[in-house]
């Protein structure tokens, strides 16, 4: 058994087939992309969950496309990566979910109950509501158990939109639900392509691809474990620095690109770069055994180890600015959160919310 990856809490050996494209992306800019695909959608940055692979192929270049076709010189005045503005958020600031089984809920219940409650204790104004099994699941994100990662949809897609969230057992445990309901709490923008509508979600991305991160966190690519296909291993000599490798090796290196070009143009500033933040990969993600592939850059950073199960102050500093109407009304009465709490609302609300739906 290998090490943890970036945040997913499962093993490194291969559990799905990867694959690398470069995309010219509206909201990515252009850059490399390893994917793999659950059920026909294409699962980007180890646990994005883009959508269709096919609408993922739509946005290929070829690989020597100019990253700089794109450039801003003044993006650094607006380089938060974390948060991005646009149009759609949850309405009213509830987070509407369900599983797609009773099975799912049975084994899942109290790992996402955990989840749910993190972000609770720190932003209690925003509302979580499990909708009653029915024959719709469009507009609220289900949740699936299905084997070999962790993944989510990022940001509100809307009401008309199917959005996921899985979390394989075992490996998908309370850190990493938090991580992946992080991603989910966003907002969302939509690309019309030739063929279809795209909606391009907006939400909690990797704090580690800010546009920034080298200036206080570094990639140390010669520490990452190549993770190299059957029959396959890296040249002699050669690292993940040297790549990119036609025979498979290092393809996960894409999960640590920055997202810059197109990208930077929508970004808003919320803050400094945040280590401690719930979104934020460990230092030792997809690293060789001893060796870390996040660094401190300069002297008084420190890169965490283990997974940060709690979002940060940066994180719900974030939160609030998605949704500043309900973070304003909440804020003088600093409700106490706990799981009794949570499990009343979501009974009180359950009642309600199958009538709208």
């Amino acid at each position: 058994m290998g090490g943890l990856d970036g945040y997913s809490g499962l093993d490194e050996s291969p559990q799905h087939e990867d694959f690398a494209i470069t995309i010219r992306h509206p909201d990515y800019g252009v850059r490399n992309v390893t994917y793999f695909v659950v059920d026909g959608d294409a699962i980007i940055d180890g646990d994005v969950h883009f959508g269709p692979v096919e609408e993922l192929l739509a946005y290929s270049v070829p690989a020597d496309t100019n990253p700089e076709d794109d450039n801003d010189e003044d993006y650094l005045d607006r380089r938060a990566l974390s948060y991005l503005p646009s149009s759609k958020s949850w309405p009213r600031g509830v987070w509407k979910y369900t599983y797609d089984s009773d099975d799912t809920e049975t084994l899942l219940k109290t790992v996402v109950k955990q989840g749910i409650l993190r972000w609770k204790q720190r932003a209690p104004y925003f509302t979580f509501v499990k909708v009653k099994k029915n024959a719709r699941t469009k507009g609220i994100v289900t949740i699936s158990a299905k084997p070999g990662s962790c993944h989510a949809t990022v940001g509100f897609k809307g009401s008309d939109e199917n959005m996921n969230l899985n979390l394989a057992q075992p490996g998908c445990g309370p850190n990493q639900a938090t991580h992946e309901i992080g991603h989910s709490l966003g907002k969302s923008s939509s690309t019309v392509l030739a063929f279809a509508r795209t909606h391009i979600a907006q939400g909690y991305f990797h704090e580690h691809q800010r546009p920034d991160r080298e200036q206080t966190v570094h990639f140390n690519c010669a520490a990452m474990k190549p993770l190299c296909p059957e029959k396959a291993s890296l040249p002699r000599g050669k690292t993940c620095c040297d790549g990119p490798f036609k025979n498979g090796c290092c393809k996960k290196i894409s999960n640590f690109n920055v997202v810059t070009d197109v990208a930077r143009k929508q970004i808003d500033a919320t803050g400094s770069y945040d280590t401690k933040s719930v979104m934020h990969y460990v230092a030792t993600a997809f690293a060789i055994p001893g060796k870390q592939t996040l660094v401190a850059a300069r002297q008084g950073v420190e890169v965490p180890t283990q997974h940060n199960g709690v979002p940060s102050e940066e994180d719900i500093t974030r939160l609030c600015k998605m949704y500043p109407t309900q973070c304003k009304k909440e804020a003088p009465k600093k409700k106490k959160t706990c799981f009794s709490a949570i499990e009343e609302e979501e009974i009180e609300l359950e009642e309600t919310e199958e009538d709208i739906l």
